[in-house]
């Protein structure tokens, strides 16, 4: 048995034909030297030259850059889902932190608000009794000047009833002898000739400076 074994440079396989071929004495020696020119290995066996399987196609080169390329734009497409979710989850975060603060900050001003009402409320408050106050007292002094012109010049006019008041007022007091009652000067000539018992109980003083009935 003999076996030969060749690879021509620039191609793949020996022969074209995948068929066995059967070769004579004479012309075995012509085939194997021209086995360079031939497109496959091929193995003889006796008078058979049989060609070899053809070889597996031979796997594409790749080319590392390639590789790189898409290793990068994987980890972008990464990084750039990464980064949308992280964004997503901060704005969320951030509209509810906006909403608490606000609501907070709306509850505080609130409470700010209804705190400078009440105080000015009671200000107001505050002011208005001071001027009920003084109202009060201008009505009581109205009223009391009124109240002694009337009463003055019903004195004046009406001696029995100047009589009546200095009587009234004398009752009031526990040792009349221990006061001065100061009158108008005609008054006390009045009360003298109508009540000259109250010489020795009630020590009775003229005073121009007040008026008539006063």
């Amino acid at each position: 048995m003999i076996l030969f074994t060749g690879r021509s440079p620039g191609s793949p396989c020996f022969l074209k034909s995948r068929k066995p071929i059967f070769l004579t004495d004479c012309d075995l020696m012509s085939k194997i030297m021209k086995a360079s020119t031939w497109s496959s290995d091929a193995v003889i066996v006796g008078r058979e030259l049989i060609p070899c399987k053809q070889e597996a196609e031979e796997t594409p080169e790749i080319d590392p850059e390639e590789i790189v390329e898409e290793r990068i734009q994987a980890r972008l497409a990464e990084q750039e889902e990464r980064h949308q979710i992280e964004k997503e989850q901060a704005y969320r975060s951030g509209f509810e932190d906006g909403r608490d603060m606000g609501l907070r900050e709306g509850t505080k001003e609130g409470q700010e608000a209804v705190t400078a009402f009440f105080s000015v409320a009671e200000r107001l408050q505050a002011e208005w009794k001071a001027l009920e106050k003084q109202l009060e007292r201008a009505l009581l002094t109205l009223s009391t000047s009124m109240a002694r012109k009337i009463v003055g010049e019903e004195l004046r006019l009406n001696e029995a009833v100047l009589a009546r008041t200095i009587k009234q007022a004398v009752a009031h007091l526990v040792d009349p002898k221990a006061f001065v009652l100061k009158l108008h000067p005609e008054d006390v000539e009045k009360i003298r000739r109508l009540r000259p018992e109250w010489s020795d109980t009630i020590h009775l003083e003229s005073d121009p400076r007040i008026g008539p009935g006063g």
